[in-house]
């Protein structure tokens, strides 16, 4: 009778182990691209200083079955894999999956990677081509006016790759400016239709006003998120001019589709004569050397700064004199 009982007992917990093996969730299959996915397509997108990131996977249909039955631990190992891979500030990440193509799709925004200075963007892509082994010159990436690209193959996967930039005149050509690239970064203009540059002087303060006109489409853009674009123009003065500056503020006009940049620069008298050299150097302009015109008390300028039409108008409250980058009463 005892011994039934122990058969009878040991076969239940087989039993029971077997039920919980069949029944218990798998785990995520591992992530072996060289023989697990058919394709892989990468897009970068950008947006002012956002690079929109996204990753298409075309997967063997067996492989894609076992996806679908672990879509969670899949997802978060998806993540895992990016942010171990690129080690890159990114977020507002989302997977989602195609079962009639057999495609899997990553998505995320990844941030701090575009500075804006000086009239231009610059982007580096270290970040992203170091770890695959890429470098835009040295591979080749094909060059077009809204995009630099590749196609080949990264361990053994049909790999695409393609960044898209804003469209310009002219194509992104390897150390070209104002538009181009090197081996790990790309630069373009900022996309004003126009800047105008006002400063007056009073007592020892510089009043300073900066006012871009932009396209319908530029302008509807920087209105949806004015509070960022507030920061970005005021962060864009602080790289640019290496100066004291307080009072800063900025304005829309709507009817216009321009934005005004206004602050108060201080420190830049002494005695009775302003120096310059803060605002001209950054800009590569000279009051001699660049033609400024000089009337009783104000001196202007027009022509193209990063191929974007620029005035610059600088007036005093007194008949002036001037040499390169100072002025000072007549």
């Amino acid at each position: 009778m005892g011994t039934i009982i122990v058969i009878v007992v040991v076969c239940a917990a087989v039993i029971g182990t077997a039920a919980w093996w069949f029944t218990k969730e798998k785990p995520a299959p591992p992530l072996r691209l060289e023989e697990n996915a058919a394709e892989r397509n990468i897009r970068i997108g950008v947006e002012e200083v956002t690079l929109h990131y996204q990753e298409t996977r075309l997967w063997s249909e067996n492989y894609f079955l076992d996806i679908m039955e672990n879509q969670f631990s899949f997802q978060s190992s998806q993540i895992n894999q990016f942010n171990k891979t690129y080690n890159v500030n990114a977020g507002n990440f989302e997977v989602t999956f195609d079962e009639e193509q057999k495609s899997t799709l990553l998505k995320c925004d990844v941030s701090g990677k575009i500075s804006k200075s000086g009239g231009r963007y610059t982007a580096t892509l270290l970040w992203f081509l170091n770890p695959l082994g890429l470098d835009f010159i040295d591979d080749d990436f094909n060059e077009s006016k809204t995009s630099l690209s590749w196609r080949g193959k990264i361990n053994e996967v049909q790999t695409i790759i393609t960044i898209d930039l804003p469209a310009q005149d002219s194509v992104y050509e390897d150390w070209s400016r104002p538009v181009g690239h090197c081996h790990g970064h790309i630069w373009w203009p900022v996309s004003s239709e126009g800047q105008k540059i006002m400063i007056v002087a009073e007592k020892e303060i510089l009043h300073y006003q900066e006012t871009h006109t932009w396209s319908d489409n530029q302008f509807g853009k920087l209105a949806k998120n004015k509070s960022r674009a507030k920061s970005e123009e005021i962060d864009n003065f602080k790289e640019t001019y290496d100066v004291s500056a307080d009072n800063f503020r900025v304005e829309f006009n709507e009817k216009k589709n321009s934005t005004t940049l206004k602050c108060d620069v201080h420190g830049k008298l002494s005695g009775s004569t302003y120096t310059f050299h803060w605002l001209l150097d950054p800009l590569g302009l000279d009051f001699i050397n660049s033609d400024f015109v000089k009337s009783e008390r104000k001196l202007s300028w027009k022509g193209s700064i990063n191929e974007i039409t620029t005035t610059i108008t600088l007036r005093f409250p007194f008949t002036i004199n001037h040499c390169h980058a100072h002025v000072w009463p007549a």
